[in-house]
C-alpha cells in the first residue's frame, strides 16, 4: 500500500505505534514501513506465506 500523505511522524503524547500497525507486524510473515523515496508518503508491506509448517497447523494429525 502506498500513500501520499506526509508519511509516520512520531508523536510526543503517542506511547508507541498503536494497535493497527502492532496487528500487522505481527501477523504478517514480514511486515516494513517506510517513507516513500523522491515523494511525499509511505510505503507499507506485508508478506504471507501461503503454507504452514506442521508445528503451526491446528488440524495436524487429525484425518478428515
Amino acid at each position: 500500500m502506498l500513500d501520499e500523505g506526509h508519511g509516520l511522524i512520531p508523536r510526543a503524547d503517542s506511547p508507541g505505534m498503536g494497535l493497527g500497525l502492532g496487528l500487522m507486524a505481527q501477523m504478517a510473515d514480514d511486515f516494513r514501513v517506510a517513507n516513500r523515496e523522491g515523494t511525499p508518503g509511505t510505503s507499507v508491506s506485508l508478506r504471507f506465506s501461503l503454507t504452514r509448517s506442521r508445528s503451526e497447523d491446528p488440524g495436524r494429525g487429525v484425518v478428515a
